[in-house]
Protein backbone atom coordinates (compact mmCIF):
# COMPACT_ATOMS: atom_id res chain seq x y z
CA UNK A 1 0.00 0.00 0.00
CA UNK A 2 1.21 3.52 -0.77
CA UNK A 3 2.14 5.97 1.95
CA UNK A 4 -0.65 8.10 3.42
CA UNK A 5 0.53 11.24 1.59
CA UNK A 6 0.57 9.33 -1.70
CA UNK A 7 -3.01 8.14 -1.10
CA UNK A 8 -4.12 11.71 -0.37
CA UNK A 9 -2.51 12.99 -3.56
CA UNK A 10 -4.03 10.12 -5.55
CA UNK A 11 -7.46 10.94 -4.12
CA UNK A 12 -7.36 14.68 -4.71
CA UNK A 13 -5.75 14.61 -8.14
CA UNK A 14 -7.79 11.61 -9.25
CA UNK A 15 -11.05 13.29 -8.24
CA UNK A 16 -10.16 16.50 -10.05
CA UNK A 17 -9.17 14.52 -13.13
CA UNK A 18 -12.43 12.55 -13.03
CA UNK A 19 -14.45 15.78 -12.86
CA UNK A 20 -13.03 17.13 -16.12
CA UNK A 21 -15.98 17.24 -18.47
CA UNK A 22 -18.36 15.91 -15.80
CA UNK A 23 -19.33 19.15 -14.05
CA UNK A 24 -22.82 20.31 -14.91
CA UNK A 25 -24.61 23.42 -13.74
CA UNK A 26 -26.22 21.53 -10.82
CA UNK A 27 -22.93 20.78 -9.05
CA UNK A 28 -22.09 23.47 -6.49
CA UNK A 29 -19.15 21.78 -4.79
CA UNK A 30 -17.36 18.49 -4.19
CA UNK A 31 -15.31 17.14 -1.29
CA UNK A 32 -13.16 14.02 -1.18
CA UNK A 33 -12.08 12.14 1.92
CA UNK A 34 -10.16 8.94 2.55
CA UNK A 35 -11.05 6.97 5.68
CA UNK A 36 -8.87 3.88 5.66
CA UNK A 37 -9.98 1.89 2.62
CA UNK A 38 -13.18 3.96 2.22
CA UNK A 39 -13.27 6.78 -0.32
CA UNK A 40 -16.00 9.29 0.55
CA UNK A 41 -17.12 11.67 -2.18
CA UNK A 42 -19.60 14.36 -1.17
CA UNK A 43 -21.38 16.09 -4.03
CA UNK A 44 -23.23 19.32 -3.17
CA UNK A 45 -25.96 19.63 -5.77
CA UNK A 46 -29.01 21.66 -6.73
CA UNK A 47 -32.41 20.20 -5.89
CA UNK A 48 -33.92 18.29 -8.81
CA UNK A 49 -30.53 17.64 -10.37
CA UNK A 50 -31.00 16.11 -13.84
CA UNK A 51 -30.38 12.36 -13.94
CA UNK A 52 -27.67 12.69 -16.62
CA UNK A 53 -25.65 15.03 -14.39
CA UNK A 54 -26.00 12.59 -11.45
CA UNK A 55 -24.83 9.74 -13.69
CA UNK A 56 -21.80 11.80 -14.80
CA UNK A 57 -20.79 12.23 -11.15
CA UNK A 58 -21.29 8.54 -10.45
CA UNK A 59 -19.03 7.73 -13.40
CA UNK A 60 -16.46 10.16 -11.97
CA UNK A 61 -16.70 8.27 -8.65
CA UNK A 62 -16.02 5.01 -10.48
CA UNK A 63 -12.91 6.55 -12.04
CA UNK A 64 -11.71 7.71 -8.61
CA UNK A 65 -12.15 4.32 -6.92
CA UNK A 66 -10.32 2.64 -9.80
CA UNK A 67 -7.16 4.46 -8.66
CA UNK A 68 -7.18 2.44 -5.42
CA UNK A 69 -6.73 -1.27 -4.71
CA UNK A 70 -9.40 -3.91 -5.02
CA UNK A 71 -10.11 -3.69 -1.26
CA UNK A 72 -11.12 -0.03 -1.54
CA UNK A 73 -14.75 0.93 -1.14
CA UNK A 74 -16.61 4.07 -2.16
CA UNK A 75 -19.42 6.04 -0.58
CA UNK A 76 -20.98 8.82 -2.60
CA UNK A 77 -23.17 11.36 -0.84
CA UNK A 78 -25.44 13.62 -2.88
CA UNK A 79 -26.34 16.55 -0.66
CA UNK A 80 -29.09 18.76 -2.04
CA UNK A 81 -28.46 22.42 -1.30
CA UNK A 82 -31.76 24.26 -0.89
CA UNK A 83 -30.16 27.63 -0.08
CA UNK A 84 -27.03 28.23 -2.20
CA UNK A 85 -26.28 31.39 -0.17
CA UNK A 86 -25.48 29.27 2.91
CA UNK A 87 -21.88 28.03 3.36
CA UNK A 88 -21.29 24.43 2.32
CA UNK A 89 -19.86 22.20 5.08
CA UNK A 90 -16.47 20.61 4.46
CA UNK A 91 -16.37 16.81 4.42
CA UNK A 92 -12.74 16.00 3.70
CA UNK A 93 -10.99 18.31 1.26
CA UNK A 94 -12.47 20.49 -1.44
CA UNK A 95 -11.78 19.38 -4.99
CA UNK A 96 -14.35 21.63 -6.67
CA UNK A 97 -16.24 24.75 -5.63
CA UNK A 98 -18.40 26.74 -8.04
CA UNK A 99 -17.81 30.47 -8.08
CA UNK A 100 -20.09 32.36 -5.73
CA UNK A 101 -20.36 29.58 -3.14
CA UNK A 102 -18.67 29.65 0.25
CA UNK A 103 -17.56 26.93 2.65
CA UNK A 104 -18.03 26.46 6.37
Amino acid sequence: MAAEGDDRATLLLGTQRALVGAVGSSLYGACADLQGDLVVLTWYVAPNMPEDEREDLQIAGTEVIADFGSDARIEERFVEVSDPAQPLPSVGEWVFLRRGHTTA
